[in-house]
């Protein structure tokens, strides 16, 4: 009995070990080495991300476009008028990995350039040009 009048009682190893401990001991052992795998790629990682932008590079008329992660998700900062991007620049909208990203309409020539940085701080640099007309 504790303090109160309420009496508990153990309930056991949840689930059985004898048929269920094992599996999960696994599991959670193939986990944590997944967790370490993740963290060499990452100390080992030193290269820029790498994107690119769809859509024809030349049309006589409109162009859809966007950025497009070719190893890895990055945080892309943009200008269209061609000039050098910088941190106070526009960031891409990427929306979720499974989703297309924010889409550009182009309807006159546009020179895009971006700052792509990754989780890690690697830093790529890339310019694009799309000529309409």
């Amino acid at each position: 009995m504790l303090g109160g009048g309420i009496c508990q009682q153990g309930v056991g190893f949840q689930p059985d070990y004898a048929t269920e401990g094992k599996a999960e001991a696994l599991e959670f052992a193939n986990g944590n080495y997944g967790l370490m795998e993740s963290a060499l790629d990452y100390s080992r990682d030193n290269s820029g991300p790498q994107v690119a932008m769809t859509g024809p590079k030349k049309s006589t008329g409109p162009i859809d476009t966007t950025f497009q992660f070719v190893n890895e998700p990055a945080v892309i900062r943009y200008t269209m008028d061609g000039s050098k991007p910088n941190a106070n620049s526009p960031a891409w909208d990427s929306t979720g990995p499974r989703e297309p990203g924010q889409v550009f309409h182009l309807t006159e020539t546009t020179t895009f350039q971006w700052i792509a940085t990754d989780i890690k701080g690697n830093v790529s640099h890339g310019k694009e040009k799309f000529t309409i007309g």
